[in-house]
């Protein structure tokens, strides 16, 4: 019973900080965006980290605090539903990587344009590491235990999947533009307050992934 109580409460301690790292997270990440880009803007997020821009050190900070943010969350939930939690790691490692390998300006990305390699690796590893994030939710919302991370799975997945869906269409159809912005930035906002939720869901005492 002692160690079972242990265990909870580590775990709850692990998505407090978890939630707290993702809404720091986005909060720097959007300041670095806004302050750099505006609200609206015909290009990447990632254009915001590249070195000499006015809040590349913001950008790169909430990137870091997100992906730390996803690997907390992983322990956290690792013993309601595994393979969620593998998979939140890998897109929170990947996320790291994305942040520490800087694209070139303007971010190139195929087939419109052409790429260093090291905007391949930068732009690789934050589509897989989103989409790895992404597919955590759709396993959650599928075959995740009763309770509020399939709850909140459930309600997430559909508009993460349309905004996905709509990002890839962006990158491969039209390339550069203001829809690809708009629809990349509203992916990454709603992976992250699926991330605060779940990570109140488990941070609450009586949280037990069935409730």
């Amino acid at each position: 019973m002692t160690s079972v109580a242990t265990g909870a409460s580590s775990s709850r301690a692990l998505a407090r900080l978890s939630g707290l790292c993702a809404v720091a997270g986005i909060t720097v990440l959007a300041v670095a965006v806004l302050g750099s880009q505006g609200i609206s803007y015909r290009g990447y997020v990632s254009e915001a980290g590249v070195v000499g821009q006015p809040h590349w050190i913001e950008y790169r900070l909430g990137i870091f605090s997100l992906a730390v943010a996803l690997v907390l969350l992983a322990a956290a939930m690792r013993s309601r539903y595994r393979p969620a939690a593998v998979l939140l790691v890998v897109s929170g490692l990947l996320a790291g990587g994305s942040g520490s390998v800087s694209c070139s300006e303007g971010c190139p990305l195929p087939p419109f344009e052409t790429p260093t390699v090291q905007d391949l690796v930068h732009g690789g590893t934050s589509i897989v590491g989103v989409g790895l994030s992404a597919l955590a939710i759709l396993v959650l919302a599928v075959f995740g235990p009763e309770g509020q991370l399939r709850l909140v799975s459930r309600v997430a997945i559909a508009p993460i999947v349309l905004a996905g869906l709509a990002n890839a269409y962006a990158l491969i159809f039209i390339g550069r533009s203001e829809l690809t912005g708009a629809v990349e930035r509203l992916l990454l906002i709603l992976i992250v307050a699926w991330c605060v939720a779940v990570a109140a869901a488990l941070a609450r005492p009586t949280a037990d992934g069935r409730s």
